[in-house]
């Protein structure tokens, strides 16, 4: 039996599955036809030079990047720098730096 794919929208973080970039993290920017997403995480896959993935081979987080989604329906287009923000509060909130002591242990203030 053939598999489903809930193909990713575009400003969805996804975890490569497969691949060279096996194991990042990267924003979808951009769809092609129901089986292909373009990826970019503003630093060795940048805006301009996406990775062109099948949505098979990506693992949705279930997180969008919010402030990435904003510059784009209010700019028309989004930087490297908005999805290296967005991809960075991902990985921190995941990675539950951010104590409940109002985010100080991260500034390092005891």
């Amino acid at each position: 039996m053939a598999r489903v794919y809930r193909a990713p929208e575009i400003g969805d973080i996804v975890e490569v599955r497969q691949g060279r970039e096996a194991g990042r993290f990267m924003v979808v920017i951009g769809r092609f036809e129901d089986r292909w997403i373009w990826l970019a995480d503003g630093e060795s896959r940048t805006v301009e030079r996406p990775k062109k993935k099948n949505v098979c081979h990506v693992r949705s987080t279930g997180k969008r990047a919010v402030e990435a989604l904003e510059r784009l329906h209010t700019m028309g287009k989004v930087t490297d720098a908005d999805l290296r923000y967005c991809l960075r509060k991902f990985l921190r909130e995941r990675s539950g730096s951010t104590k409940q002591d109002g985010g100080n242990a991260e500034r390092g203030v005891d």
